[in-house]
């Protein structure tokens, strides 16, 4: 299963939207997996900025599902912007925390947002030269 999603929205420009998750992987107490917020946020987002550079995009937004509670979101964000800095990128960070109801265990989603120019997919060596 493929975690981009091509959508043409003009005869030029396609939006591309990238996709990461976690769950069971933080600092929560039933955690199966314990590290710090701001790798598990730095790994979520390498996973899908990679996905969209993958299908030749050009990330231009972040947003971050945030279900660890608001105490997180500060590190899960110090993560990808540990990831943007790598990459030469200022991107706007977005998203929503769970706040309504506490969950035993650490859980995120991450989405990449780009865009491509549609002559791209035409091309066979359309990619990008970047390391993360």
């Amino acid at each position: 299963m493929r975690d981009s999603l091509v959508l043409p929205f003009s005869e030029s420009e396609s939006l591309i939207i990238s996709s990461d998750n976690s769950g069971g992987i933080g600092l929560k107490e039933n955690d199966f997996v314990q590290v710090p917020y701001e790798i598990v946020g730095y790994y979520s987002f390498r996973v899908a900025v990679m996905e969209c550079l993958s299908v030749g995009g050009n990330p231009i937004s972040v947003v971050l599902h945030n279900f660890c509670g608001d105490e997180a979101w500060e590190g899960l964000s110090k993560g990808i912007m540990q990831g943007l800095d790598e990459l030469g990128l200022d991107l706007p960070i977005t998203g929503s925390t769970e706040t309504n109801m506490p969950l035993l265990q650490s859980a995120l989603g991450l989405i990449v947002l780009g865009k491509r120019r549609n002559d791209l997919a035409r091309q066979p060596n359309h990619s990008r030269k970047m390391a993360l």
